[in-house]
């Protein structure tokens, strides 16, 4: 058997089908490229055979004619019943495809064996113009000028067999490779492409070529300027570059055009439909010389808005908020067909420092006075010494224009016309800037006392925004326009014409504006920005003494904040220098040998908030005032606060500010104190239990010294050894409701905080964790003082002004570690930006998390440095730890009713004869159960803070009942043995500790927090379990309810009480045990006598409201249970029988064992000559039943039955008995016999 394939000799490739032949199904659309035709069937005895079902076939063969680019498809030529010819139809389940050399593959289903065909479908021709001259074409006028713009551009065509065509990835070479392909445009479909892209196509078309230029790393190509200060901090200026493919979707439409295989033309116009962004063109005057028709310079266009008509008139209302969709297009930092977004550009400003110049104090860019260059890879301007100049060509032939021509390198002059310069581009400059005042109020002023103004000029589109307000509007296609915005007198000007004022929207307070720029024509080009802002202040602190100005005063530390409360660390720099290098900024000033110190960065209209919070040694602290220094809109330098203690001059022309702060020495001091009550999480609470607290004072003298010791983190807590110091965590933002980004705002409290405690000496972790994506973490103070995070990450989604600049973007999450700690904290975390909501409320709550960690002080102290290695121990001349030597001064017993505040008064400050300081310390008679530590201890004058924190304690107790539970006392063993069961559940881990109690000790034992036996660590949180080891038998073991979960502090009592158990009982009929008895009524002894002597109390419910009974009756199930019985031997007298039954006149025993847990064993006794002997039974009285449950059955006899007494004569009674029954029921047959019965 052989299954053949021919392809009939007859039949030719391309073959036209029969006319009599009709197609079943649709034909597809397309001419037949190839055919081939074959007769398939299977032989067998020379005689064909049909298939009886549908099989598979697969068919191979190569022809030519084929191709991998056709659509392959297969028919059947079948018989057409009843009728001459064949009917085609499509096969079943067919899979064919050709190769690029005409191999072709066919698997396809048969119902019989006949002719089948291949045919190749090719689509009808489509003719396709890949233009890389965009529609200009690549030959030139009758004066020799090259017509296209990129010279080298292709313009060629394919015809295209499919509905997809592969776009080339090239469109010819441009000279000097300026241009690069980056995409094409369908004129028709308005798709757009990348290069290497497949486009559908459903018609003839043509594709315009996206050029970008290759290279924008450009310069520097020449000297360069030096005045340029790194204005990053404040200024970013984004960078875009345009082609003609903008204008396709931005107004440009197609009114006309012609395709086909020789050539292609359009006519662009200008639809002048300004919706949605449209009717905004670039245009090329290079275009224009051979008429406006072209993508790049249509016809139609309108005048102003489009098209340069000669004339200075600016075309307003082009746009009107950033938002808008043409601002987007152009401006948005997304590539879109037509513009390429090329980044960042720094160094475009410089700054004029000429105080002579009429823009002193100015930053500028200038295209009249210097030439720039944008490099891409460097992110930046280079501004070049020299200008740039445009050649004018053809109708400008002769005219020679300083430019602004960022993509064209270097300041060699540009030829206007070569169709080579790139003059479409733009540009956004972002200046963040702060208004002291309000504008109008002439209280804006810069450097030199100038007005505070931004001056803009643009021979094409400029739009100037504030805070997203459109402030000034210079927009068209015109020649070069100045304008601009005064914020001291609050006018806007266009060629020094007042056009507006602005709004009231703008107040004193941070502000952004934004400078858009565009050149969109192609002949000149211009730009220039000039503005200045309110200046920094310099400050110069001198600490004196109050009585010798001249005696200077080293060691004076202040620290600096911005709010009234001294919650937000102020951000000055040492130097102007230290600002412009960008160094970190600082909140803390120490005076040098001379007694001065310097910072630089206060702003105008703002108050400045200083403390001293370490005086010079040997000076009283002065840390409890504040001195405000106040600016107001104009700079001037006013105390508001503090001025008892401080005085200022200031330099008008400068604007310097020297600050002198004075300590002074007294004659007595005074020393306050104030105690301070802490739970141990951290939290604050007011003591119950305590009256009064015994503080007293000592007093030990120095040397006047060179150098202090007072306080600040890391200094002695003076309190005893292992204090433990509470932390207070709080938060509060910038804003009020949920939130601002401008550290100017006002400060409003979060509602999260935390508390933990430390160990003096250890150290504390605080990690912050910032949820919400648009805050971050502004600062964190301890103790007033700013400091930094040892890791930070994340940074937050929202820009914010911080420190007079935007560009600013702290982090959401930092790690601060302080370490050591040596005394009490007070932790300040700030968020700035915006607060996450929970329904309609935002707190810090719902935005951020913290978490602490503690850590113990090293186990062994530091070793003392070697005498002989040079090092000398960095030990306080004043110590915050009182010395040994120190002498009583008096005590006080401080109250709740004194606010737990005292002030020691009238005590001297020096020796009589001056040689010494007196140095006061502060010591608690301490109470039990609390740790103490102190702040301010070495104290010449500042207040002395006292900290309790109350430590837990954690108590087990065990008590001893009897079955009743009543005290027990006697015959107790001498101790017992427990596990405490420690679980650490901040570390996941848990450990056994074996604990004795005993009699002698109450049974009680106690620990605190801190005992070494529990030996807990800081930060962690504890529960304890107690678990009784080795319980004998005799007792069951209970737990206080709290024991079940654990406790992290207070009382267990394990409570230890004889067993006591039950004994269930079933009063049964004798004969029937399955009848249960009712109405039998039982009484308890301790003894066989069953007296009232030995009666028993106990109970008929486990209920702990039952009472005491002493008689116990069988229910109508026969059940009744006694309960409250302990481990013994019992005796049940049976005080009355149910109805119908004979009493049992003798005791039945119960044993009851600790052992068994119950009942041992059962029987029936009497008591003879003293001695308890069991009753010997033929059946039993009483019997323990044991299975699933235990039961006592105690059986009664009925009435008729003779009561068993267990001898001899009873049983000859019961015989007699049956021999009278028998003999009368003899007697009574025979009777029945007699009568017939």
């Amino acid at each position: 058997e052989s299954v053949e394939a021919e392809r009939p000799e007859d039949e030719s490739v391309g073959a036209e089908r029969p006319e009599d032949e009709s197609v079943e199904a649709a034909r597809p659309e397309g001419e037949i490229a190839a055919f081939a035709l074959f007769d398939i069937s299977l032989v067998c005895d020379g005689k064909e055979i049909e298939p009886l079902e549908s099989v598979q076939v697969e068919l191979k063969f190569t022809g030519k004619e084929f191709s991998e680019a056709d659509d392959l498809i297969m028919i059947h030529y079948a018989e057409k019943a009843g009728a001459a010819g064949s009917l085609i139809e499509s096969v079943k389940e067919q899979e064919v495809a050709s190769d690029k050399d005409g191999r072709v593959e066919a698997s396809f289903a048969a119902d019989s064996f006949s002719e089948y065909a291949v045919l190749a479908l090719r689509a009808a021709p489509y003719t396709v113009w890949f233009d890389g001259t965009d529609g200009m074409g690549t030959g030139s006028d009758m004066w020799g000028r090259r017509r296209s713009l990129y010279n080298g551009a292709t313009n060629v065509s394919q015809t295209i067999y499919t509905d997809t065509v592969t776009l080339p990835t090239t469109a010819g070479t441009i000279a000097g490779n300026k241009y690069t392909l980056n995409g094409w445009y369908d004129i028709n479909t308005g798709n757009y492409y990348k290069p290497g892209d497949t486009a559908t196509i459903d018609r003839d078309t043509v594709f315009y070529a996206e050029w970008v230029q290759t290279n924008y790393n450009l310069g520097p190509a020449a000297a360069v300027v030096s005045n340029q200060p790194d204005v990053s901090s404040f200024v970013t200026t984004d960078v875009f570059d345009y082609n003609e493919i903008f204008n396709a979707y931005h107004g440009a439409v197609v009114s006309g055009s012609s395709v086909n295989q020789y050539s292609h033309s359009e006519t662009w116009r200008d639809s002048q439909n300004n919706s949605n962004g449209g009717d905004f063109l670039f245009t090329n005057w290079y275009y224009q010389n051979f008429g406006e028709q072209f993508l790049g310079f249509a016809s139609n266009l309108k005048n102003g808005r489009n098209r340069y008509a000669g004339a200075g008139d600016i075309t307003g209302g082009i746009v009107s908020s950033p938002d808008d969709s043409l601002m987007q297009d152009l401006f948005g930092t997304s590539d879109i067909p037509g513009k390429v977004y090329l980044g960042q550009g720094n160094m475009l400003y410089q700054y004029d420092g000429n105080q002579s110049s009429s823009r002193y104090g100015y930053y500028y860019y200038d295209s009249d006075k210097n030439a720039a260059d944008y490099n891409q890879n460097d992110g930046r301007f280079y501004v070049y010494t020299g200008t740039q100049t445009i050649r004018g060509e053809w109708n400008d032939a002769g005219t020679n224009v300083t430019g602004f021509m960022p993509f064209e390198q270097g300041t060699a002059t540009i030829n206007q016309k070569t169709g080579q310069v790139n003059f479409w581009f733009g540009m956004v400059s972002t200046v963040d800037f702060f208004l002291p005042d309000d504008p109008g109020t002439g209280g804006n002023r810069a450097t030199g006392d100038k007005d505070m103004e931004f001056y803009f000029s643009g021979d094409d589109d400029v739009w100037v925004f504030v805070d997203d307000v459109l402030l000034l509007d210079l927009g068209g296609i015109h020649r070069e326009i100045n304008g601009s915005i005064n914020f001291s007198d609050g006018n806007i000007y266009v060629e020094g014409r007042k056009v507006g004022e602005i709004p009231d929207s703008i107040k004193s307070g941070d502000h952004k504006l934004k400078f858009y720029y565009l050149e969109r024509g192609s002949s000149w080009s211009n730009a220039s920005i000039y503005f200045n802002i309110a200046p920094r202040y310099s400050l110069e602190l001198i600490k004196h003494d109050a009585d010798n100005a001249s005696q200077l005063l080293e060691g004076a530390v202040f620290n600096l904040y911005m709010d009234e409360n001294c919650t937000i660390p102020a951000s000055l720099w040492e130097s102007k220098e230290a600002c412009d290098r960008g160094d970190d900024p600082i909140s803390t000033l120490t005076t040098g040998p001379d007694g001065r110190v310097s910072a630089y960065g206060m702003y105008a209209n703002r108050t400045l908030y200083m403390k001293e919070v370490s005086a010079p040694p040997g000076y009283p602290s002065i840390s409890g005032k504040v001195i405000a220094l106040q600016l107001d809109s104009s700079g001037k330098a006013t105390i508001i606060e503090g001025s008892d203690i401080a005085a200022l001059t200031q330099d008008e022309a400068t604007k310097y500010i020297d600050l002198s702060v004075e300590n002074k020495l007294p004659e007595n001091i005074e020393v306050p104190v104030e105690k301070h009550w802490y739970n141990e999480d951290g939290s604050q609470f007011d003591p119950e239990d305590i009256d009064g607290i015994t503080v007293e004072l000592y007093r030990a003298e120095f040397d006047v010294p060179t150098g202090g010791g007072s306080g600040g983190i890391g200094g002695s807590t003076g309190g005893n050894t292992g204090a433990v110091l509470p932390v207070n965590i709080r938060t509060q933002y910038f804003g009020t409701g949920n939130g601002d980004n401008h550290d100017t705002s006002v400060i409003s409290q979060g509602d999260l905080t935390a508390n933990a405690i430390v160990t003096s000496g250890g150290s504390l972790t605080i990690n912050l964790n910032v949820s919400a994506a648009y805050a971050g973490i502004y600062s964190v103070t301890v103790n007033g003082q700013m400091i930094r995070p040892v890791s930070s990450s994340l940074p937050t989604s929202q820009n914010c002004f911080i420190g007079g600049s935007w560009g600013n973007y702290p982090p959401r999450r930092a790690t601060y570690v302080i370490d050591p700690v040596t005394e009490a904290l007070d932790v300040r975390v700030t968020l700035i930006g915006y607060l996450s909501y929970v329904g309609s409320n935002p707190a810090v709550s719902y935005s951020m998390s913290i978490g602490t960690a503690t850590a113990e002080p090293p186990a062994e102290p530091e070793p003392e440095p070697d005498p002989g290695s040079g090092e000398e121990p960095e030990v306080p001349e004043i110590p915050s730890v009182m010395p040994e030597d120190a002498e009583y001064v008096t005590s006080y017993i401080i109250t709740e009713a004194d606010g737990w505040k005292h002030i020691f008064t009238d005590l001297p400050a020096r020796s009589e004869d001056g040689s010494k300081i007196y140095v006061y310390y502060v010591k608690e008679i301490f109470p039990d159960g609390y740790s103490t530590s102190y702040i301010g201890n070495g104290s010449t004058g500042g207040e002395v803070s006292i900290y309790n924190v109350r430590l837990r304690e954690l108590i087990v107790k065990k008590e001893w009942q009897d079955v009743d539970g009543n005290p027990l006392s006697d015959d107790l063993p001498e101790s017992i043995s427990l596990i405490i069961t420690q679980y650490d559940e901040t570390a996941g881990t848990q450990r056994m500790i074996p604990v004795t109690l005993s009699g002698s000790e109450d049974w009680t034992a106690r620990w605190r927090s801190n005992s070494s036996e529990l030996a807990e660590q800081e930060g962690h949180t504890y529960r304890y379990r107690i678990t009784e080891v080795n319980v004998g038998n005799e007792y069951q073991v209970t737990y206080s309810e709290n024991n079940l979960t654990g406790v992290t502090e207070g009382t267990i009592i394990v409570t230890n009480r004889e067993k006591a158990y039950s004994a269930a009982f079933v009063k049964a009929d004798s004969i029937d045990h399955t009848k249960q008895l009712s109405g039998a009524a039982f009484s308890i002894y301790s003894a066989p006598e069953c007296d009232e002597e030995h009666l028993l109390e106990a109970y008929d419910t486990d209920s702990p409201a039952a009472e005491p009974k002493t008689v116990f009756t069988s229910g109508e199930d026969g059940l009744f249970t006694i309960y409250g019985l302990k481990a013994g031997t019992y005796y049940l007298k049976e005080l009355s029988a149910p109805e119908g039954y004979y009493l049992i006149n003798y005791p039945l025993e119960v044993v009851i064992t600790d052992e068994m847990g119950g009942v041992q064993s059962v029987r029936a006794v009497q008591l003879i000559d003293g001695e308890v002997t069991e009753v010997t039974e033929e059946a039993p009285v009483i019997e323990l039943v044991t299975g699933s449950i235990t039961q006592i059955f105690i059986y009664d006899s009925p009435l008729f039955e003779l009561p068993s007494t267990g001898g001899f004569g009873s049983y000859l009674f019961i015989v007699s008995g049956i021999a009278v029954m028998f003999t009368a029921l003899l007697l009574n047959i025979k009777s029945f016999r007699k009568e017939g019965v």
